[in-house]
């Protein structure tokens, strides 16, 4: 084999690798053990932290294609290994999706990642055809256990979130934008988020929908029921999907590494389950053509969520600490309970799209100042809320619960169950009223930014109606 050769098969990493031309920068290999550079004196390509120019070519596994069980261990794991269990795990999540390249996956499978994990060079990216969905799954640490001693569950009915209360807890301040998960009684394996410590050091919370992954709805528990408090498998990456068909993140803690991460939605389906997103703001749902992405059971705390055209983002069972930006000809559906503890909830861009079709279900916004708003429609927006809004500031006064600009749409269509209002006001009906300002557009003032601001009135049915 001599200096000119460029394409050779390594069987330590079960993939061709390919020679550069002189002067491009070398590539990381998808092992966490350096780049590939070809030994003239040893005729051979080998791993070296030094540089190098040999990259993969992506050729995928035709075992891998077929293995429907993964383990992924950064701390005990190598990539020499098959990864099919957790005593042979593979080191790094780039092995897999060295191994898959863009190849056909017809089997549904799964990723276990076992201990903390962070990505080589900061980003993941998935390529493959996934037939049957793939879940890339963390695990469940234990942090506490408790015994729910009083209890205001989630009721749309009454405008009512939810309280949880354990007498023999002296601060759920630690837990905050933890994971509680049911051990007992009917919610048994259902999991919310503690929103808050409700009286800043005792012994109740504030907790998000609680998601029931396996009845794919919201529950509620009751009193005298048990639960564990539960940390995930953290995974420091910025993961770029793709990919065609559909990919599960599941019970896992998504961080920045290098000042990125998160999930970068760009075609196929993604699917969020039980996952927290501590994120800088590169999350992006964009230019898919297949089934819309999802998050189920999530707990999003990334200032940056933007969905953008043509995509539409559906939810359900979430906790929001930051601001959902709708782009222009993007769409976002609010499916089930939604809980927003944030300074602004949904702003609406242009020819974008968001809509509360809920149900019997309910969207609660917490909006702790009185500059905060809720929905924010900017010219040539659109909004349907055709299910259950309810709002409040940690003070109640002055925030803005819907504010319709210039050109934008706003069309209620509840019923005399589903009603839409802030404050924590009585509500009646249709009407949105209480101690909040909402600002509307007057139809006779469309184009000309003209609005009117309402103050602890009730605005009619039919008014949102453009």
């Amino acid at each position: 084999m001599g200096k000119d050769v460029i394409r050779q098969f390594i069987h330590r990493f079960r993939g061709y690798f390919t020679s550069l031309s002189a002067g491009i920068p070398p590539s990381i290999s998808p092992v966490n053990q350096g780049a590939i550079y070809y030994d003239s004196d040893q005729q051979a390509l080998l791993k070296s932290e030094n540089a190098g120019n040999w990259v993969p070519l992506c050729t995928p596994s035709a075992q891998a294609l077929t293995q429907a069980t993964w383990f992924v261990d950064p701390v005990a794991g190598d990539d020499a290994n098959d990864g099919a269990t957790a005593l042979t795990a593979l080191a790094t999540l780039e092995e897999y999706t060295a191994r898959i390249g863009s190849g056909t996956v017809r089997v549904a499978s799964t990723i276990t990642i076992a201990n903390p994990l962070v990505a080589i060079g900061g980003t993941i990216t998935f390529r493959g055809d996934y037939r049957a969905q793939l879940t890339i799954q963390g695990e469940q640490t234990v942090v506490r256990s408790g015994t729910i001693t009083a209890l205001q569950v989630w009721l749309a009915a009454a405008d009512q979130d939810g309280l949880l209360t354990d007498a023999g807890v002296a601060t759920w301040v630690p837990d905050e934008d933890r994971a509680i998960v049911m051990t007992s009684g009917a919610a048994s394996g259902a999991l919310a988020w503690v929103a808050e410590d409700v009286t800043g050091g005792g012994d109740q919370c504030r907790y998000s929908p609680m998601w029931d992954d396996a009845g794919d709805a919201t529950v509620n528990p009751a009193v005298l029921d048990t639960y564990d408090v539960v940390t995930m498998t953290t995974a420091e990456a910025l993961f770029v999907m793709r990919h065609s068909g559909s990919i599960r993140f599941l019970n896992l803690h998504i961080l920045d590494v290098a000042g990125s991460g998160g999930v970068r939605m760009l075609s196929g389906q993604t699917v969020l389950t039980n996952t927290r997103l501590e994120t800088a703001g590169n999350d992006t749902v964009s230019g898919g053509t297949e089934a819309g992405s999802e998050a189920r059971g999530c707990n999003i705390e990334a200032p940056g969520w933007t969905i953008e055209s043509p995509y539409l983002f559906d939810v359900s069972g979430c906790l929001f600490r930051s601001r959902v930006l709708v782009d222009v000809g993007g769409a976002f559906n609010v499916a089930d309970d939604c809980h927003w503890e944030a300074v602004e909830g949904v702003t609406v861009q242009g020819s974008g799209h968001f809509e509360i079709a809920n149900g019997a279900g309910m969207s609660v916004f917490n909006m702790p100042g009185a500059a905060d708003t809720a929905i924010n429609l900017t010219p040539g927006a659109s909004a349907h809320v055709r299910g259950r809004g309810w709002g409040t500031g940690n003070d109640g006064a002055g925030c803005i619960g819907v504010s319709v600009n210039g050109g934008a749409n706003m069309l209620y269509s509840g019923t005399a169950v589903d009603r839409f209002g802030f404050a924590g006001a009585t509500l009646v009906e249709t009407n949105i009223a209480g101690d909040v300002t909402v600002t509307y557009v007057v139809l006779a003032a469309v184009g000309s930014n003209g609005a009117n601001a309402v103050r602890n009135a009730a605005i009619a049915p039919g008014a949102f109606t453009p």
